[in-house]
């Protein structure tokens, strides 16, 4: 498996991860993810944030990468 090969299927499980299915199932798992109100705030939140951000750092190097 190339680097690129491998960048790509981290990308689609990390997209597949933060879909608004799999948040939502993972969300109705009240004795873990949504037990009380600000848990469930702060899961939600967290969650559909990182959704956009998956998709914006796609392609920047892992741990930073060589400094410019």
């Amino acid at each position: 498996m190339t680097s690129a090969e491998l960048a790509d299927l981290c990308q689609k499980h990390r997209l597949k991860f933060y879909s608004a299915r799999s948040i939502l199932t993972r969300f109705l798992d009240f004795g873990c993810n949504s037990h009380g109100l600000t848990k469930a705030l702060v899961f939600l939140a967290s969650n559909l944030s990182q959704e956009r951000e998956v998709v914006r750092r796609r392609g920047l190097p892992w741990g930073g990468g060589p400094r410019k």
